[in-house]
């Protein structure tokens, strides 16, 4: 809670505003989502849910669906299966997806963490069929 409260405030400053209240269902979905992107996928959440806020309050409808999905108790689909009986390409696509949303779909950063090229990575999000979440611009190739 501290650390939320902290980046909270940080976020608001640098983007003028005031959204100083998180709903307790909000806080019940941040604590049981297991965050791996770490403290920088937490600090995207708060951003992009502060920058779309239209309240002082951050409440549920800012957070990414796949944060909603476990802390309701569902599960997204290519995690109902154990990683054992998973196939290569299934864990290939979550993992790449995770990285994205991670980096707030930013390419380059991606390609870094992935250890990819931007080709490569252009290629295995055509192959996978991933889309940036509504609100997301895609960069510009080069």
């Amino acid at each position: 809670m501290d650390l939320i409260q902290t980046l909270l405030g940080r976020i608001n400053q640098e983007l003028h505003s005031n959204v100083t209240h998180i709903s307790k269902d909000v806080l019940g979905c941040m604590e049981a989502y297991q965050w791996p992107g770490n403290i920088r996928e937490l600090e995207n959440v708060l951003m992009k849910g502060v920058a779309l806020s239209h309240s002082d309050t951050f409440t549920r409808e800012l957070l990414p669906e796949h944060i909603l999905c476990q802390s309701m108790g569902s599960t997204p689909p290519t995690a109902e299966k154990p990683l054992t009986a998973r196939s290569l390409k299934d864990i290939e696509k979550e993992h790449i997806s995770r990285i994205l949303e991670a980096n707030n779909w930013h390419r380059g950063k991606a390609c870094e963490v992935l250890g990819v090229s931007r080709p490569r990575l252009r290629r295995m999000i055509n192959e996978y069929g991933l889309v940036p979440p509504q609100g997301i611009v895609e960069e510009e190739e080069d």
